[in-house]
């Protein structure tokens, strides 16, 4: 297949090399557009958002227009246009940053391999901090080493900037209202390696490692990942910190080799070239490319310029959506559009790559106001701040667009959202607030100034004046006795609206029901409730009082311990703080509310003035540990957390909350591998290619759940350098349920499945294709298996869990029974109700008695996990298409003839197998279709991928089998291309001239670009972008 592979892109350089020789291209012609494609370019997306601008001509600019309005400037010198290597460059930028101190910094964002920096220099009126209500904008140029025009032309921008600062007043007024970052070289280590001169080749193009930095990033797809999947490089790793540490608006990454301004998406759904794949700001990225088209000299022209087909490509109106050109995955410009506030498009700057010094005069000419004019739209759509009601700023609020993607505010509440000229409505939203939606009407001067004010939330309580928070089987009422009491629960109860981290242990293990003021209507509820504790609060000295029948008091309680604790948190107020309700009067109010089977504990929160975070974390802390005497088997009380403002931090958490703050959602969205999806309230993770064969892996309770966010940081960690892990994340799906809907709490020795049922169906629903579900929970040290499918995988897969582990024996009765002997691995029970149901694998990782703590739990079971996964992948899977390359409905029938097995597959256009290690016939039939046979030999612990194309049966295609009689064509074809080329080629130098007996033919350029090279990488056509 490789030789073949060889012989084609050999042939097909031929052939390119002919058809430029036969038709003379000159890649330098004018852009002239056909009649079609000028018909084309008056119906495209340009012209379907902007029609009344174009036609007015009010919007764009022309580079004419750009010149009237920058005004005369003084310009870079000639003589100082000219190519520079990594030292110059350097050099370049210490001279202005030292000449122009007061409006420049120069700073290095990180490393490159070769251990050059990553220089970014600053042009702003304050440049060393950011200014509020200054938006933040970015150039990067050179990102593929071996194109060099972005990288000369930004330093001649940077010369521009701040030698005409003070003396024109268009670049002056830049300067002073944008905050400014240049990088000229994302790529210094290519550059060196570059050849001046290049046309279309790709001496250069990757870093030092060989890697191209613009398939580097974390791709919208992994399983489009390209580069074999190449650990991220410094110098993406350092551009993706930069690009979030600062809050960029508005960015262009400027490459070489073509003339087009390039939007996003450039990585397709489906992978393939030449598909429109719009994002939901396809008009502002349209605008955006075609104003830095249009004020070029001639890049705004529809029609053919040079590119990398050999007679150029044709653009509509200079602007083009990466995918419809060609499909790219981990490109800057995707990655920053999913993952920060900016939006970046991607500038061709010409045909030459690497242009020689003589050429680069007419380049800085023909960019330098579309440079400018692009920069400008910083300050076009909606600015403002978003305020809460006491004018203090709003961080993390969020401004949705519909349509548009979300962007967020700063730490002091700015937001910028580029919006072209129209009427949008704007909803902002943000936790403990009311979501506000305000109109605002864009127009094409500038940027319209908005101030949002956010109100509170206030939660409205049920009929008695009550609030439900959590949802677990422990339950807890607390009641304010007085204003004070009131004023906390209150407070509590708004806090808690929307999600609150400080209360997610308390709010899963219990129902809380907060009674902020105790009255009539209070004691009326609560007579007809049942709880297990009741906490009152009140002014006072921090000392508890407990009220209880005998034999309600918690085992675990310790009054002493539990006292110490509240006085550690209160200590400023205890040597002068008194009760302000007598405890007479307390006890009768008690006495009221006080059932026969009620534990009640009044607590007095001390006296100092009231602070909303600290009383937060302080009750937080005390319901924790209140529902833990609940929770926590034959232990001591749990000492209370530091019950102070630092709880809000994740370094003074209790432990289990600490595991899952440092392995978070936002740890797990920051490594970008993978995605937090609520299903049915269900909450998971989803990780890896979202598309091919999928495994629940659920967490029964809290340990194990914490064990899996371990599970998933490790998997995050490892996906590039562990192969293992890279193979799972490339070629299936991991579905992570933190949470089941009906556990039954902390360390239980389930007897069946039945409490996981409903979430396993639920998760099944939306996907389809998982056919394990892995659930782990504690309650002993075994393995059960339910095999559903009847395949017999699911016994496998609980004997492999079983054997990796680091505690099980297979061999021997389950350690944690004492009462009776039961094996490790065994058969497990399941209702049989569900029609669609996948095999289960339930772990118990821990006796109830001498618990583990979850580090413990997960280094014990991860190779466990980790093998069970592998397993359950191996296999051969792939797409299922029709001829025209569409999804064949499912089901389509896969038959293993040496293990006389048939799998029917669930998805259109997909299937999977597992198979043992080995040689194996598969047969893929389907209903109306020619069959397809192929052998697939599967190694251990690998997936692999075999696609399929099924031909309807009376078809013409139904007669052509095999690969030889294309290939044969397709040889013929390139062939007789090529003769027809020589035959021109012959009669227009030749015959045509006159001049039969001189030769048709002249020596072929010896150019690197078409080396007759063994190595097919060397024969490849290099894309630009």
């Amino acid at each position: 297949m490789l030789v073949r592979l060889r012989q084609v892109l050999l042939l097909a350089s031929i052939l390119v090399l002919a058809v430029d020789q036969c038709f003379g291209i000159n890649w330098n012609s004018d852009i002239v557009a056909s009649e079609a494609e000028e018909v084309a370019a008056h119906n495209d997306r340009l012209w379907m958002y902007f029609k009344k601008q174009l036609e007015d001509d009010t919007l764009f600019q022309s580079q004419e227009q750009m010149t009237n309005i920058v005004g005369s400037f003084k310009d870079v010198d000639t003589n100082r246009i000219r190519n520079h290597n990594y030292t110059e460059m350097t050099d370049w930028l210490n001279e202005y940053a030292n000449k122009y101190p007061n409006i420049t910094m120069l700073y290095s964002v990180g490393k490159s391999v070769q251990n050059r920096d990553l220089w970014v220099i600053v042009i702003s009126q304050n440049p060393r901090t950011h200014s509020t209500g200054i938006p933040e904008f970015k150039y990067v140029g050179n990102i593929h080493g071996n194109e060099v025009v972005g990288r000369e032309t930004l330093l001649y921008l940077i010369a521009i900037l701040c030698e005409n600062y003070g003396h024109n007043r268009f670049l002056t007024e830049m300067v002073n209202t944008t905050r400014i970052h240049i990088m000229p070289s994302m790529n210094p280590d290519g550059y060196e390696a570059g050849v001046r001169g290049d046309h279309m080749g790709y001496m250069g193009r990757s870093n030092a490692n060989q890697v191209d930095l613009n398939r580097n990033f974390p791709p919208r797809y992994i399983a489009h990942e390209e580069d074999d999947g190449a650990p991220i490089q410094p110098e993406t790793k350092a551009a993706m910190q930069w690009m979030q540490d600062y809050p960029f608006i508005l960015s262009a990454s400027l490459h070489g080799g073509s003339l087009v301004a390039n939007y996003p998406y450039d990585d397709s759904d489906s992978g393939r070239d030449g598909i429109y794949t719009e994002t939901t700001d396809d008009k502002l990225f349209v605008g955006l490319a075609y104003t830095y088209a249009r004020a070029h000299r001639n890049m705004w022209k529809t029609g053919r310029r040079c590119g990398l087909n050999f007679d150029g490509d044709t653009f509509l109106n200079g602007i083009t959506n990466g995918a419809e050109w060609y499909h790219l995955a981990g490109g800057m410009q995707d990655w920053q559009y999913l993952h920060t506030n900016s939006f970046e498009v991607t500038i061709e700057m010409g045909c030459f790559k690497y242009p020689t010094d003589d050429l680069l005069p007419a380049l800085w000419d023909d960019h330098k106001y579309a440079l400018l004019a692009f920069l400008n739209l910083v300050h076009k759509g909606v600015v403002g701040y978003v305020l809460d009601e006491k004018g203090n700023p709003v961080k993390d609020a969020v401004i949705s667009v519909n349509p548009g993607k979300n962007i967020t505010t700063t730490t002091d509440g700015e937001f910028w959202r580029l919006l072209f000229p129209g009427t949008y409505n704007l909803t902002v939203s943000c936790t403990n607030h009311e979501t506000t939606t305000v109109t605002v009407t864009v127009t094409d001067g500038p940027a319209e100034h908005l101030n949002i004010t956010l109100p509170r939330k206030y939660c409205k309580p049920g009929e008695y004046g009550e609030h439900i928070r959590g949802n677990g089987t422990i339950r807890i009422a607390v009641v304010g006795l007085d204003d004070f009491g009131r004023l906390v629960i209150g407070s509590m109860a708004n806090e808690t609206c929307a999600p609150n981290t400080l209360f997610t242990l308390t709010f899963r293990s219990a129902t809380l029901t907060l009674l902020p003021k105790y009255d009539n209507n209070t004691l009326k509820f609560l007579k007809h409730q049942y709880y297990n504790a009741i906490l009152t609060l009140r002014k006072g000295h921090p000392s508890s009082m407990v009220y209880s029948s005998v034999g309600n008091t918690p085992k675990s309680f310790d009054k002493q311990q539990f006292d110490n604790s509240l006085q550690k948190v209160f200590q400023e107020d205890a040597t002068f703080c008194v009760d302000e309700i007598p405890k007479t009067k307390v006890l009768n109010i008690i006495k009221k509310i006080v059932e026969d089977k009620m534990f009640v504990i009044d607590i007095p929160v001390g006296c100092s003035a009231f602070s909303l975070n600290k009383y937060m974390a302080a009750l937080a802390a005390v319901l924790q540990t209140v529902a833990g005497f609940y929770t926590t088997p034959n232990g001591n009380i749990p000492p209370l957390p530091a019950l102070s403002p630092s709880n809000l931090f994740p370094d003074h958490l209790p432990p289990s909350e600490l595991v899952k703050t440092t392995f978070n959602i936002g740890h797990i969205k920051q490594e970008h591998c993978g995605i937090e999806v609520d299903i049915n309230q269900v909450k998971t993770i989803v990780m890896g290619a979202e598309v091919g064969p999928a495994v629940l892996i659920m967490a029964a309770e809290e340990r194990t759940e914490v064990m899996l966010y371990q599970m998933i940081t490790s998997f995050c960690d490892s996906r590039r350098t562990n192969p293992v892990v890279h193979q799972l994340f490339k070629t299936s799906t991991i579905i992570v349920a933190l949470s089941a809907l009906n556990s039954s709490g902390d360390c239980y020795d389930y007897p069946d499945i039945l409490p996981f049922e409903q979430t396993i169906t639920t998760v099944v629903t939306k996907y389809p294709l998982v056919d394990v579900a892995l659930i782990l929970g504690t309650g002993g040290m075994r393995v059960r298996y339910i095999d559903v499918s009847r395949r017999g995988l699911a016994k496998s897969l609980a004997f492999a869990y079983a054997n990796k582990h680091a505690i099980m024996n297979v061999e021997m009765p389950e350690m944690c029974s004492k009462s009776e002997k039961r094996p490790t691995v065994d058969v497990g029970k399941w209702s049989g109700e569900f029609i669609k149901f996948p095999d289960v694998i339930l772990v118990q990782t821990a006796c109830c008695y001498g618990q583990r703590d979850p580090a413990y739990l997960f280094s014990e079971n991860s190779a466990s996990i980790t093998e069970v996964l592998q397993r359950k992948l191996t296999g051969v899977m792939g797409k299922v298409l029709s001829r025209s390359g569409t999804p064949v409905m499912a089901p389509v029938i896969v038959h293993v003839e040496d293990l006389s097995t048939e799998f029917t597959s669930v998805a259109d256009g997909f299937y999977f197998v597992n198979l043992p290690k080995g040689t194996h016939k598969i047969i893929i039939r389907k209903e109306n279709y020619h069959p397809v046979v192929f052998h697939v030999t599967v190694t251990e612990s690998l997936t692999s991928v075999r696609d399929v194309v099924l031909l309807k049966t009376f078809t013409i295609s139904s007669f052509i089998i095999g690969g030889n009689f294309r290939f044969a064509l397709l040889i013929l074809i390139i062939v007789f291309a090529s003769a027809y080329c020589v035959y021109r080629l012959y009669w227009r130098r030749g015959v045509a001239a006159g001049r039969p007996w001189e030769e048709g033919f002249k020596m072929l350029p010896q150019d690197d670009d078409f080396s007759d090279s063994d190595d097919v990488d060397d024969l490849k056509l290099i894309t630009s972008r």
